[in-house]
């Protein structure tokens, strides 16, 4: 092999690891966008399951004075329903969100820690990258910064698994509580005859 064409092959070799250099740096921006979006996504998601938990008490509060125990039923078991999907589509998003850090700090790693991923990035249960997380973490950051536009950073400090202490219980109350509605007459009259039947042994 001649010098000519050796330092042409090494051009060509540089220019290879150059446009691979670029795809991977484009690659990393996309999975971090991606990884952002689904995380705002998932945290919307629990605002919105919050939001439609205060709606149902209320209706059902209305509903029940009101003497329509049907039609509550249908609004608990409905939203029983609607909490399944719910937790479906958070449990999807957030196992997309974490595969997009993952594939970004899997790239981070590539180019030897020249590229630094946020403090969203870190996925590893105790792990923060300014800081612990965890409620006590949570609660001195919002002591330090008690203002309502820092309520998303509170929450993400706080590290809560929103599906399976929100999500998850809400779903089974409702579907609980849809039954004891519907069969409500049966209990009452249940517990009426038990509670004579004390009254009488005593």
């Amino acid at each position: 092999m001649t010098l000519q064409s050796y330092l042409r092959t090494m051009s060509e070799d540089k220019k290879v690891n150059q446009k691979d250099r670029e795809c991977l740096l484009t690659d990393y921006r996309e999975a971090g966008e991606d990884a952002r979006y689904r995380d705002r996504l998932l945290y919307n998601s629990y605002y919105l399951a919050i939001i439609l938990l205060v709606f149902v008490v209320q209706t059902l509060a209305t509903l029940i004075a009101n003497g329509l125990r049907g039609i509550a039923t249908i609004v608990l078991f409905g939203s029983g329903l609607l909490y399944l999907f719910l937790i479906a589509w958070a449990v999807g998003v957030r196992r997309s969100r974490n595969n997009a850090w993952k594939r970004r700090e899997n790239i981070a790693n590539e180019f030897e820690d020249a590229l630094r991923t946020n403090e969203y990035a870190a996925l590893k249960a105790g792990e923060y990258k300014d800081g612990e997380k965890g409620l006590r973490a949570a609660y001195e950051y919002a002591r330090q910064e008690p203002r309502l536009s820092e309520i998303p950073n509170v929450v993400h400090r706080a590290d809560i698994d929103f599906v399976g202490w929100l999500l998850v219980p809400v779903a089974i109350l409702s579907f609980f509580m849809s039954g004891v509605v519907l069969f409500s007459d049966i209990i009452g009259n249940g517990i009426r005859f038990w509670a004579e039947v004390v009254t009488r042994l005593i």
